[in-house]
C-alpha cells in the first residue's frame, strides 16, 4: 500500500505517515490529487487506491473497499452513489459510515450539555 506524504505542522519536513508516527498536528497531502487530510491517529486517511476520497475514521476508510481480498485486483472503492445509498455522510473530517452522535452521547464524551 502506498503511503501519503505528511508535513509536520511545525517543521514542514516531508515524510511518509509511517515515519512521522501519526503525531498530532500532522497534515498529509496526497501527491496525486493534492487533497489535504489529517495524519493523526484514528483518522481514516485518504484513499490512493482509486477514488481519492478522504475518510473521517479508520473503520470507514477500510469499509469503503469492497470485493474479495484475493485476487486483490477484484477489490474496488465504493462509489459516492453507493455510499449515499448506504447512508454514509460527508463531514468536515471526511466520509463516514457512522450516524451522528446524539446530544446525550456527545455530552457523555465531553462532559458538557449539548442540547
Amino acid at each position: 500500500m502506498r503511503k501519503p506524504w505528511c508535513y509536520g505542522a511545525v517543521s514542514g519536513v516531508r515524510a511518509t505517515r509511517a515515519t512521522c508516527g501519526y503525531t498530532g498536528g500532522m497534515k498529509c497531502v496526497c501527491p496525486e490529487c493534492g487533497a489535504e487530510y489529517s495524519g493523526s491517529q484514528g483518522s481514516g486517511g485518504h484513499c490512493r487506491d482509486g477514488c481519492h476520497l478522504t475518510f473521517a475514521n479508520e473503520g470507514s476508510g477500510r469499509a469503503h473497499m469492497v470485493g474479495p481480498y484475493e485476487p486483490r485486483s477484484q477489490r474496488r472503492c465504493l462509489t459516492v452513489e453507493e455510499m449515499l445509498e448506504k447512508d454514509w455522510r460527508l463531514t468536515d473530517r471526511g466520509w463516514t459510515k457512522y450516524p451522528p452522535m446524539t446530544a446525550e452521547q456527545l455530552a457523555s464524551r465531553t462532559g458538557g450539555d449539548h442540547r
